[in-house]
C-alpha cells in the first residue's frame, strides 16, 4: 500500500491524483501531529481565490539562519526543519502504509525514522544559492535517506544523479486525459462568460507566478511586454492571462488596451478548459532561476493537451520535450523582441488559416444552397 504526503492542494498541484490512479496511492495532508489533533478532519478544497506561490516566508525561527542562511523551500533553514520533521513523524507514524511518497522533501526524515520506505517526487529543484546548486543540509539529508527520486525533467534527473544518489528516476508531469482534456469541453463555453473574446485571435497563459525572495520567478510579465510590443499592429488580437491578479498592475502599468484577466480555477475546471481550447497562441516563460531553468513544467503538458501553437522560451526543460518548428515555436530566452516577433509570425498563419476555414465554411453552405435550389427546379 502506498501514502502519497503533501503540502500542497492537489486541486491546484495535480500530480498525487496520478499515483492514486495508477498505484492507489491514498493522499494525505502533510501535517505535524498538534495540527492534526486540532482539526483532524481538515480537508483540501478547490481553490476559492486565485494564489501566488511564495516561498521563504512561512517560518522564521531559526537562531542558526544567520550563519547558515541557506533556507528550504517553506522557509525552515536548520532546528526549525529539524523540528518541523519531528513534529510530522508521530502522524506519519499512524499512516499504516508502508511506502510513502512525499511531494518535495518535507515530511522525507520523518517516514525514514518511522520505518517507511520513501520516495521523493520533486516538484520543485530547490536550492539556496540562487546563482549555483547548494542544497539546504536538511534537503541533501532527504534525498540521501530516500529510497528513490523521481524527477520532473531530465535535466533535473542527470543534475541530480551527479551528486551521487542511489536512485533517480524520471517520470514527467504527464496528462491524464481522462482528468484533464481541453479538446472534450465545449468550445463556446468560455464565450458565454467572456463574449469578447469570439471572433479575436487569443493570446494567453494559464497557470502560476511563483515568487522568490520578493522577484517572480517563472517570467510571466515578459508576456505582456512582447504583446504590448505588437498591439498597435496587428488586428483583433487580445491578451488573456489566467494567473495572479497582480498581473493586472502589470498590464495597467504597461497600458495595454486588449487585455483580459480571468481568475485562477482548479486545474481541470471547465472553464479553464474551454479556455485553453480557444487560445490561439499559448506562451510559456521562463527565467535563469535554476528550478525554473531546468523544469519540464506542468503549464506546457496541460498547453501541449489541446494542441494549437505554443510559444515556449529555450530552456534545457523545454528543449526536452519541445521541438522548434515541430510541436512548437522556441524563442531565445529573456528576448522580448524574438518573442514579439515569433509572435507576428504565428498571428499571421493564424488569421490565414482562419480565413480559409471561414472561406471554405461559406462556400459549404453556397454548395448547400445550390444543390437545394435544383432539387426545388427538378421538383
Amino acid at each position: 500500500m502506498v501514502t502519497y504526503l503533501t503540502g500542497f492542494n492537489p486541486y491546484i498541484y495535480p500530480r498525487p491524483f496520478l499515483f492514486k490512479r495508477c498505484c492507489g496511492a491514498k493522499i494525505y495532508r502533510l501535517r505535524t501531529f498538534l495540527g492534526h489533533y486540532r482539526n483532524p478532519q481538515r480537508q483540501f478544497q478547490p481553490p476559492a481565490t486565485p494564489t501566488a506561490s511564495k516561498t521563504g516566508r512561512r517560518y522564521r525561527g531559526d537562531p542558526l539562519k544567520r550563519v547558515y542562511p541557506c533556507q528550504r523551500i517553506d522557509g525552515t533553514t536548520l532546528l526549525d526543519a529539524l523540528a518541523y520533521e519531528y513534529l510530522y513523524y508521530p502522524y506519519v507514524k499512524e499512516l499504516a502504509n508502508d511506502v510513502v511518497i512525499t511531494l518535495n522533501t518535507s515530511g522525507v526524515l520523518a517516514a525514514r525514522w518511522a520505518g517507511r520506505r520513501v520516495v521523493v517526487d520533486l516538484m520543485d529543484l530547490w536550492h539556496c544559492d540562487r546563482e549555483d546548486v547548494a542544497f539546504n543540509a536538511v534537503d541533501f539529508a532527504a534525498f540521501r535517506r530516500a529510497d528513490c527520486v523521481i524527477a520532473w525533467s531530465r535535466a533535473i534527473q542527470t543534475l541530480l544523479k551527479s551528486y551521487g544518489l542511489k536512485c533517480v528516476e524520471y517520470l514527467p508531469f504527464g496528462i491524464d486525459l481522462e482528468v484533464f482534456d481541453p479538446l472534450k469541453a465545449p468550445k463556446n463555453l468560455i464565450y458565454e462568460k467572456y463574449p469578447q473574446l469570439e471572433g479575436k485571435t487569443i493570446i494567453g497563459y494559464s497557470g502560476g507566478m511563483w515568487y522568490v525572495g520578493g522577484i517572480e520567478r517563472i517570467g510571466v510579465e515578459k508576456i505582456l511586454k512582447a504583446f504590448k510590443a505588437i498591439e498597435k499592429d496587428e488586428k483583433d488580437i487580445v491578451l488573456v492571462m489566467q494567473t495572479h491578479p497582480s498581473i493586472q498592475r502589470i498590464a495597467k502599468e504597461l497600458n495595454i488596451k486588449n487585455f483580459i484577466y480571468i481568475p485562477m480555477t482548479k486545474f481541470n475546471d471547465i472553464y479553464r478548459l474551454s479556455l485553453l481550447r480557444n487560445i490561439d497562441i499559448k506562451i510559456i516563460t521562463s527565467t535563469k532561476f535554476l528550478p525554473v531553468y531546468l523544469a519540464e513544467r506542468s503549464s506546457m503538458f496541460q498547453f501541449m493537451a489541446n494542441g494549437g501553437a505554443i510559444l515556449a522560451e529555450d530552456t534545457p526543460g523545454v528543449r526536452a520535450v519541445l521541438k522548434h518548428e515541430y510541436n512548437a515555436y522556441i524563442v531565445r530566452l529573456n528576448d522580448i523582441e524574438d518573442m514579439s516577433n515569433k509572435l507576428k509570425i504565428l498571428i499571421k498563419k493564424i488569421t490565414s488559416e482562419k480565413t480559409s476555414a471561414r472561406m471554405q465554411e461559406m462556400i459549404s453552405r453556397i454548395n448547400i444552397v445550390g444543390e437545394y435550389y435544383k432539387d426545388m427546379q427538378m421538383k
